[in-house]
């Protein structure tokens, strides 16, 4: 857990939570690190556990789970489409 001190410093800063605010313990990088290394990692995923005592979440890198065209996109060339046909009439 993050010390007085550190908790102190880290407000002196600007960083932490609003004074106005109590401190949330439900909050994920308020929770103890660590757990044990693992010989066979999956794939260098930045989930699973381990010593290095950092909060280990997925922060960024590329979403598998889907290929091609997202829906967004899809409705964007389809917006985008529309608006060509008005201006054409």
């Amino acid at each position: 857990m993050t010390s007085f001190l550190g908790r102190l410093v880290d407000r002196l800063r600007g960083r932490g939570p609003a004074e106005d605010v109590e401190p949330d313990p439900n909050l994920a990088n308020s929770r103890e690190t660590g757990g044990l290394p693992r010989e066979d990692g999956d794939a260098a995923s930045t989930t699973g556990t381990g010593a290095s005592g950092e909060f280990v979440g997925r922060i960024a890198g590329r979403d598998e789970g889907y290929a091609g065209r997202t829906g967004a996109e899809a409705r964007a060339e389809a917006l985008a489409e529309d608006h060509r046909e008005d201006e054409a009439r």
